[in-house]
């Protein structure tokens, strides 16, 4: 008996510090749309309520971290989804969607529309129709501070990595999440660390437009930085010099040509790992 309440009590606090030590959810932008907005009390708002409740309870019984739904009837119907990064856990899927809507009932009290990013889940609501469209208004966009060194070739470099993750996202994910991740040796000491994803129920090409509009955005937003990432409703993407999501899964392995360094005639091969995440 008492070597069987150790061990219940061993399994306890296993339990907890596994709980303890996931992740927590990093708050990362919002936007609430206050061109349409709807009276304290009304149908609407109880709307809202429902529909973010029933967002939270459905985390669980999501096999793609992606859930949409409704609530109420027109004129005051509302449209809402989540998604979740495609490498995080049930658990911290949960753990972000309430704190992501939480966290929009309090930022967005009056607006009709409004949408959140964490970084590792998204939750909008709308009273337009979000399903299956491809929204790439509003967007958000920042970069870290530092710069990376030989900026050309690193742009090169970003560009052909992104270029290959938004074609494996949009066209060849066996997963159901529409995402991609996978890293790049820059230099013999320096790893570039990129990810996309699009909500799943975009078709490949809607999938693809928005990975390109937000690869676009590179440019103007991150251009020679050491991390950067562009959120939009329907698609994201981020890159760092460090590894920001789960290095855990299949990979498979690309050759594709690096960019020449200054003092180069030739160009090099440089092998990115593809990270494909696959989660019960």
């Amino acid at each position: 008996m008492a070597s069987l309440n150790t061990y219940l009590i061993f399994m306890l606090l296993f339990t907890l510090l596994s709980f303890s030590s996931e992740a927590t959810p990093t708050y990362s932008a919002h936007y609430c749309d206050n061109s349409t907005s709807f009276t304290p009390n009304s149908t609407y708002q109880a709307n809202i309520k429902t529909l973010l409740s029933s967002l939270s309870s459905n985390t669980r019984s999501s096999k793609n971290g992606f859930y949409n739904t409704t609530a109420g009837q027109d004129p005051n119907l509302v449209y809402g989804t989540f998604l979740c990064r495609g490498d995080v856990s049930a658990n911290l899927c949960q753990h972000c969607v309430a704190n992501a809507i939480n966290e929009i009932a309090q930022r967005c009290r009056m607006e009709k529309t409004g949408v959140i990013w964490y970084d590792e889940c998204t939750v909008q609501y709308s009273d337009q129709n979000i399903f299956s469209i491809s929204r790439q208004v509003p967007g958000m966009d920042n970069s870290t501070s530092a710069s990376i060194t030989d900026k050309d070739r690193f742009n090169q470099l970003l560009v052909s990595v992104m270029k290959i993750l938004e074609n494996r996202a949009a066209y060849e994910d066996k997963s159901g999440k529409r995402f991609a991740a996978g890293e790049a040796n820059f230099t013999s000491s320096q790893t570039l660390y990129s990810l996309v994803q699009c909500t799943p129920d975009l078709t490949n090409e809607l999938c693809f437009r928005c990975l390109q509009s937000a690869i676009a955005t590179l440019p103007m937003c991150c251009d020679g930085k050491q991390g950067g990432r562009v959120l939009l409703p329907s698609c994201n993407i981020r890159y760092e010099m460090f590894p920001f999501y789960n290095l855990n899964g299949t990979g498979s392995t690309v050759l594709v040509p690096s960019p020449s360094s200054p003092n180069s005639t030739k160009a090099i091969l440089c092998s990115v790992v593809l990270l494909f995440v696959v989660r019960a």
